[in-house]
């Protein structure tokens, strides 16, 4: 494609910028965190939040004279034609819902706000943004009068950040596109993803020494910004809680009726890149460990645990680490805390490498380094690693199109610890719609503005240009690729 087609497309995108950001505005107006419990049996698979935000997705294909479909809530489709009237298609997959809002914003999570060039609001970035991206690339096509080969159709899951539940209905029930691509990471082609492995742990105890109260975290796959513990102290006790708390910056305390909350600050991120975060619950129980009070066996096993299984992001600690050339570190943490009338429930989320470990021998040691403090693990869900051969010719063309668009002749595919749709399907592959350097909006230092962190945040330019590479990406497949070549 040469450069003067290209430069049309971008002035086409630059001029429909506000309308891109009225339908982003809308559906990052809707909270779409995926629920399960007591869901289906109101007709919503996954709350009520993904249904709306879900259905106005639709609308917006029906309103560019797209043709659109519901499956029952899992997800949606929107494409240029009717599906299966006999075209090949090349289906797009984004997803709707989005993690939970968590602490620590200082812009309204449910609105867009814009600032210094950036678009702000859960779910810009991770994936309402790129999902409008697609949408609006798919218009392009349609208005343009572009005729195509195949049929393109958008694709709009539900359920990706609490199991991927949609798309496994959808690979059940409806017919598979012949090419899948995920706009769900970075340009240009990712071709692998750590296998997933989310774990259940639980600690039989009564709440009713010194620790009242323990919790942390919202979405298993996010390391929480905040975790907090309720004790009941003496008074000796206390005033040596109030002396290592001043000299910690990370904690904070609050006294109410007789009990003193202890709060404290970690920085969030998705737990397949570690790399620049801070697990809260491991600051918390650091500190905890620290200060000198009367504890019963059941309290010291608990704070035990939570020390030794996050001292690290890598399993080191727990004798779990191991790695490869492709995919890199094992790596993951235990995320959320929870009390019920019995005990403590906590959930684990861990990504290991494509070519080595095994998530049978993984799940083993775990389980025995629990059982060291009484504690029971179960597991959830096991995603074993997704990849695909870089030297395939599909990838290789698709790599090809990318480097003539975007002008990166030296970029290269990849993998990576984040799990999308990609493993769900076959013959699917990640394909943007993040560039390659990504520019977030940093409210504060490394604690905010990347996905799963408060104040979540997309490049409007950088949006904008992914769009740009897409429609010319799909008018590029429509001339060069052969599905049955793979």
């Amino acid at each position: 494609m040469d450069r003067k087609e290209i430069e049309k497309i971008r002035q086409w995108v630059k001029m429909h910028k506000d309308e891109i950001r009225n339908d982003l505005k809308q559906l990052v107006g809707i909270r779409s965190v995926a629920e399960k419990d007591d869901c289906k049996k109101d007709g919503y698979p996954y709350g009520k939040g993904c249904a709306e935000v879900l259905e106005t997705m639709l609308e917006f294909g029906n309103k560019y004279g797209m043709k659109v479909e519901n499956y029952n809530g899992y997800c949606g489709s929107i494409s240029l034609k009717k599906r299966m009237e006999g075209l090949p298609e090349i289906g797009i997959w984004t997803h709707l819902d989005v993690v939970d809002e968590g602490e620590g914003w200082h812009f309204p999570p449910y609105d867009l706000t814009e600032q210094e060039g950036f678009w702000i609001g859960r779910g810009v970035q991770d994936n309402k943004g790129p999902a409008v991206g697609v949408l609006w690339a798919l218009r392009y096509l349609k208005e343009n009068n572009s005729i195509c080969k195949y049929n393109y159709c958008l694709f709009t899951g539900c359920s990706e950040e609490n199991g991927m539940e949609d798309a496994a209905y959808f690979k059940k029930h409806e017919r598979l596109s012949e090419i899948q691509l995920v706009a769900d990471g970075v340009f240009p082609v990712g071709y692998g993803e750590k296998g997933i492995m989310t774990l259940k742990f639980y600690k039989k105890m009564l709440l009713s020494c010194a620790l009242r109260e323990i919790t942390a975290g919202s979405s298993v796959n996010s390391i929480p910004a905040e975790a907090s513990a309720v004790l009941i102290l003496e008074e000796k006790e206390q005033q040596l809680l109030k002396e290592y708390a001043g000299k910690n910056q990370k904690i904070s305390l609050k006294e109410e009726g007789g009990k003193i909350t202890v709060t404290a600050a970690g920085i969030s991120g998705h737990i397949g890149f570690p790399e620049k975060c801070e697990n809260a619950l491991f600051v918390l129980v650091d500190f905890l460990k620290k200060v000198p009070w009367k504890r019963e066996k059941q309290e010291e096993e608990l704070l035990n645990f939570l020390y030794g299984i996050n001292r690290d992001f890598y399993g080191e600690n727990t004798g779990i680490a191991c790695s490869d050339d492709c995919s890199g570190k094992l790596c993951g943490a235990l995320t959320t805390v929870r009390a019920d009338s019995d005990g403590i429930i906590m959930r684990a989320d861990y990504r290991y490498p494509i070519f080595a470990g095994d998530s049978t021998q993984i799940r083993k040691q775990l389980e025995k380094y629990a059982g060291n403090f009484r504690v029971t693990m179960e597991t959830e869900r096991v995603s074993e690693p997704y990849y695909r051969d870089p030297e395939s010719k599909k990838i290789r063309q698709i790599m090809g199109i990318y480097r003539d668009v975007s002008g990166n002749h030296k970029a290269q595919p990849y993998t990576m610890g984040g799990g999308t749709y990609a493993r769900m399907f076959p013959n699917a592959i990640v394909y943007g719609m993040s560039l390659e350097n990504k520019i977030i909006y940093r409210a504060t230092t490394e604690k905010s503005g990347d996905c799963h962190q408060p104040d979540e945040s997309v490049n409007i330019e950088q949006l904008l240009e992914g769009i740009v590479i897409y429609i010319a990406t799909l008018l590029e497949l429509d001339k060069r690729l052969e599905v049955e070549d793979e």
